[in-house]
């Protein structure tokens, strides 16, 4: 049985595999992907990731979890959104995920 992360990483994959097999100038599938609503979707997927680290116990999971947001936060940013399917990722959730890895390197 898949996991919520499970889930959340396989849609990952897929909009990353979507995205890669565009086809056209970057601006073109930068528009595109925004047309069918990729981004949006990635956005929610960043957004789930966070949700599901507060309902969580399991404190591996929790850190796996933070690493899958500190990382999309950071390729967001490195790498063109035409590529990843990634753009203006939620900043409250973004913010948020900092504020946690701050507290997790302090304790």
């Amino acid at each position: 049985m898949k996991t919520k992360i499970d889930i959340l990483s396989d849609r990952e994959v897929e909009i990353g595999d979507y995205a890669e097999s565009q086809n056209g100038t970057m601006d073109f599938v930068t528009e595109k992907l925004s047309a069918e609503g990729m981004f949006e979707q990635y956005r929610n997927i960043h957004k789930s990731y966070l949700e599901l680290y507060f309902r969580i116990d399991d404190e591996a999971i929790k850190l796996e979890i933070l690493k899958r947001l500190i990382f999309l936060n950071w390729y967001a940013l490195v790498e063109p959104s035409c590529y990843t399917g990634i753009e203006d990722l939620d900043n409250a959730t973004v913010s948020e995920s900092y504020s946690i890895l701050n507290q997790y390197l302090i304790d």
